[in-house]
């Protein structure tokens, strides 16, 4: 966590520096530009600049034409949340495999040894209905049996699904976020 001292607290006292603190944040601009977006005059910009610059919190480049000012990493880190992208990549994965464990668990991937399946469950009632088909008299002829009925989802595999899209979809957008602030971050004006 960054210190704050005086200057840099009186640097972001007014709104106007804030907001340029905030518009820097994505790229670097020119106090033209910045005239413009903030709709102040350009030495009463260039005045904030300075004082935003004395503070250390952005720094100028000189370029060909015009000077760009961009935020140093002492400005970076004062407004920098403190929640990291990896703390939200492993809260995402945490949750993306809780749902796969309860979607897995309900499709009994998860099977201790000498535990009967469904479908071993089913094979041997067949097979007892058949060898009991076979030895009973011919002359009482039992009712067909009624097929049986579908079985409700179960709520933990419907919870397991919904926990696993929600940490995959997680996954893809910390990642995402996270190459787009390096993105920005390696811009260079030339």
């Amino acid at each position: 966590m960054e210190t704050i001292d005086v200057p840099t607290m009186k640097a972001i006292a007014t709104s106007t520096r804030k907001e340029i603190v905030r518009l820097l944040r994505n790229r670097p601009y020119t106090a033209s530009e910045l005239s413009r977006i903030l709709g102040k005059h350009v030495t009463t910009i260039s005045e904030h600049m300075g004082i935003l610059e004395k503070s250390g919190l952005i720094s100028r480049k000189d370029g060909s034409k015009w000077v760009y000012y961009n935020l140093t990493r002492k400005g970076e880190n004062l407004f920098r949340s403190n929640y990291s992208w990896a703390v939200m990549l492993s809260m995402f994965f945490l949750i993306a495999a809780a749902g796969t464990y309860l979607y897995a668990s309900q499709q009994g991937v998860f099977m201790a040894r000498g535990t009967v399946t469904g479908a071993q469950e089913a094979a041997s009632a067949a097979q007892k209905a058949e060898s009991a088909d076979q030895s009973a008299e011919p002359a009482g002829q039992s009712p067909p049996a009624e097929p049986p009925a579908p079985e409700p989802m179960n709520p933990d595999l419907i919870l397991g699904l919904v926990l696993a899209f929600i940490g995959i979809t997680g996954i893809v957008y910390a990642a995402i976020r996270n190459l787009r602030a390096k993105t920005l971050r390696n811009v260079q004006i030339s």
